[in-house]
Formats: structure tokens, C-alpha cells, sequence
């Protein structure tokens, strides 16, 4: 029954899949048509290049076949609330002054979306350090730490959630304590003595001001 029903849904995305690839296929047409074709095409360079993004590799041409199955990525993010909060006005404002411009310049008024949204993933990769190292230091204060290795952001991107994260987003070490960060928690925890994660990452190393 399993297989049936795996069989099932491997059927029900070609079909689907085919369908959305026809209606990319008409991005050329002129008129009405030759619209929903290029917002078709900007769907799946979106849903495309979030997933690389996130890491997920093969799955994202998948997803960029049938761009809605890129919604199931967002429960896996939705535990990212503080980070979310962090990033979204400097993403918004991008985001929004690209598609202004886009909207403004006729040639690409019919790309605006996809500008727009691309715009808005590299201010999400440029931001994100920014964020991550003005909270990863808000939070060493009460510890103690004032020295840290991080990964990057894009880094950290494309490794989280993990069920077994064994790649560290950063570290610091202070009295013989290690500490590892969490961008769910946005704070720091201790790692376990002889936890088998994070002996080294590469980054960057970042101190905090005094």
C-alpha cells in the first residue's frame, strides 16, 4: 500500500511538474499568455534559488519543476522566529526599493517579482552576518565570551535545521566551557564535554567590543 501510494504521488508531481514547465514554455508568447509564462518562470528561479540556498542540492531542481513544493521548506524555518524578526527590515526595504525600480523601468516592470525577490535573497545573505554577529555578541556578555569563531551566514544557511547538527554555526571557549550558537534560540548553550561536534570550523574569527 506504501509503494501504491508512493507511486501515486511520483505521478501526480510529473504530471504537475509538466504542466507548470508547459505554461514556462509560453514566456515568450506575446499578450496575457506570454505574462503568466514569465511570472511561471520567476516562480521557479525563485523557489530555485532558495533551495540552493538552503542547501538542498538535488531537491531544489524538484522544487524549481513545481515551485509550490518549495512551501515545505518553511516549517523547517518556522522555528527561527528571533532571526526572522532580525533580518526582515533591512530584507523588506531592499526588497521593496528593487521592485520600485523594477516597476519603473518598463522593460523589466514584467520581471519585477523575480528582481525583487532575488534582490531580496542576497540582502538575506548580506544582512545575515551583520545580524548574527550583533547577537551572537548581545548574548556573550552574561557568559563572558568576547572572542568567537563563526561560520558564515550562507554557511549557516544551508546547514540548518539539522536533526544531528554536527557542523557549528560558532564557538567560543571560555574556562574550559564551550560554547556553541543557536539560531533557533539565538543565544548560547554548552556543549556537552567529548560531544563529537565543532572540534574545528573554519570562519571567521570575531570579537565582541568592549
Amino acid at each position: 500500500m506504501g509503494l501504491f501510494l508512493i507511486l501515486i504521488g511520483v505521478l501526480v508531481y510529473l504530471g504537475l511538474s509538466f504542466g507548470w514547465l508547459v505554461l514556462c514554455g509560453r514566456a515568450a508568447r506575446p499578450g496575457a499568455v506570454g505574462v503568466v509564462g514569465k511570472v511561471a518562470v520567476q516562480a521557479s528561479v525563485l523557489v530555485l534559488a532558495y533551495a540552493l540556498l538552503r542547501g538542498q542540492g538535488a531537491l531544489a531542481m524538484v522544487a524549481a519543476a513545481f515551485p509550490p513544493l518549495g512551501l515545505l521548506d518553511l516549517w523547517r524555518v518556522a522555528g527561527f522566529g528571533a532571526l526572522i524578526r532580525a533580518l526582515a527590515p533591512m530584507v523588506a526595504a531592499v526588497t521593496g526599493a528593487v521592485l520600485i525600480v523594477a516597476l519603473l523601468i518598463r522593460p523589466l516592470r514584467v520581471w519585477s517579482v523575480g528582481i525583487a525577490g532575488l534582490a531580496g535573497l542576497a540582502a538575506v545573505l548580506w544582512q545575515g552576518d551583520v545580524v548574527a554577529h550583533r547577537a551572537m555578541c548581545a548574548a556573550a556578555g552574561p557568559i563572558g565570551i568576547t572572542r568567537f569563531v563563526r561560520s558564515s551566514f550562507a554557511f549557516s544557511l544551508s546547514h540548518a535545521p539539522a536533526e544531528f547538527q554536527f557542523d557549528l554555526h560558532a564557538q567560543a571557549e571560555v574556562a574550559g566551557v564551550r560554547y556553541g550558537w543557536s539560531y533557533g534560540a539565538m543565544d548560547w548553550y554548552v556543549i556537552p564535554p567529548g560531544a563529537d561536534v565543532g572540534a574545528e570550523i573554519g570562519g571567521t574569527i570575531d570579537t565582541c567590543p568592549g
